[in-house]
């Protein structure tokens, strides 16, 4: 393109309407600031990252610990917890943690998410909770509930210990069918051969864990569903418990932070 023919192009997008393209429903907008932030380099978290099953299962529950001391201390809630989220830090010092909290707010717990957080996904279908995969509505989406990032952190476990991750007929589509999709696979999981050959090596150990995690998934569901209270104090103590038969609470400290 000649010079002059540039300037012609220009001078035709003066008209362009900007805010309609960026902005096409025209939602409330917040100012943007840039910032530069240099952190040491961050890996995906995973049985490729972390081989070791025992070195793995410390770094699982710090991330369990981590989100639930958020909760606890400062009312936040994740909101979108999946494998993309967890990144590990592996010099100078081994560190994991959740990232992109572009979903989370100060928890409100059975009051929907605000105005902010309408037209948004409220996570990875894969890994977002049976109750929240019932109910997708981009209008009226359900509030998020320390329970249903519980929830998802198990769908994740489950990820990470296969050697591919979910197949993909259980990674898109209707969420009724990958509801569906992901209980058969945690029942294959469950119920496979030993050593399983889906999963990674040494890794069988865990699904004991995902037996165990499952039945209580299950036991809050239908507790949840009759009204029972629990809050997320009862819960944590509860995984604690109901895991411990499995592979027991690995991190060397009181669990003052589950109180």
């Amino acid at each position: 393109m000649k010079k002059d023919e540039f300037a012609t192009a220009s001078d035709e997008l003066h008209g362009t309407n900007k805010p309609l393209i960026h902005n096409p429903l025209h939602e409330e907008t917040y100012p943007r600031a840039l910032k530069w932030i240099v952190s040491p380099l961050l890996k995906p978290f995973n049985c490729e990252a972390v081989p070791d099953p025992d070195e793995f299962w410390v770094c699982f529950w710090e991330l369990i610990r981590g989100h639930y001391i958020l909760r606890k201390e400062l009312g936040i809630l994740h909101g979108d917890i999946s494998i993309h989220n967890m990144v590990i830090q592996t010099a100078p010092v081994r560190k994991v943690m959740l990232i992109d909290f572009d979903l989370a707010e100060v928890a409100r717990e059975d009051i929907p998410f605000s105005s902010r957080h309408r037209t948004q996904r409220t996570g990875l279908q894969p890994f977002m909770s049976e109750r929240l995969l019932h109910v997708l509505n981009a209008d009226y989406p359900l509030a998020r509930t320390y329970r249903d990032d519980l929830e998802s952190f198990f769908y994740c476990l489950l990820w990470l210990i296969l050697k591919d991750g979910f197949p993909a007929d259980s990674r898109t589509g209707r969420p009724a069918d990958i509801w569906a999709k992901r209980s058969l696979l945690i029942d294959a999981v469950r119920e496979a051969t030993d050593p399983c050959p889906a999963l990674w090596p040494e890794f069988d150990q865990f699904r004991v864990v995902i037996d165990n995690w499952r039945e209580l998934t299950l036991e809050i569901r239908l507790r949840a569903f009759a009204k029972v209270a629990g809050s997320k104090q009862l819960l944590i103590k509860r995984l604690i418990d109901a895991l411990g038969d499995a592979k027991q609470y690995p991190l060397d400290d009181s669990m003052s932070w589950a109180e």
